[in-house]
This record gives structure tokens, C-alpha cells and sequence, in this order.
């Protein structure tokens, strides 16, 4: 019982390791969609309520949706 226990935490060690690494790397494909987006989109910037309540708002781009101060 307690050696099947042990396996099976050895397992999802194992998975969370394989998750957090594919996780990361999804990170940094979306990171370089962005830029590449960011670079090649014909941008029209309008001010996004969505963002802040007071003061400054950010610029959304209605095209691509990415957000620049």
C-alpha cells in the first residue's frame, strides 16, 4: 500500500515537472506572437476603459487587442 503511494507520488512529481516545462514553453511561443504581431499590425489605437479606473489609461489596439501605456 504505502510502496504504491510512494509510485504514485514519484508519477506526479514527474507530470508536474513535464507540465510546468511545456507551460513555460508555451509562455515564451505567445511572448514571440506578441512581438510579432505588435511589429506587423497596422495598429488603431484607442483608449481601453476596461484597464485602470482613475488617471491614465492604456491604448488597446482594435485590431490585434494588444494593450500599450
Amino acid at each position: 500500500m504505502i510502496e504504491e503511494k510512494l509510485k504514485r507520488n514519484i508519477e506526479i512529481r514527474q507530470m508536474i515537472v513535464d507540465l510546468n516545462t511545456k507551460i513555460k514553453g508555451l509562455k515564451y511561443e505567445k511572448k514571440m506572437n506578441d512581438i510579432f504581431i505588435f511589429k506587423h499590425c497596422e495598429h488603431e489605437w484607442v483608449l481601453a476603459p476596461e484597464y485602470f479606473q482613475y488617471d491614465e489609461r492604456p491604448n488597446k489596439c482594435k485590431k490585434c487587442n494588444l494593450v500599450r501605456n
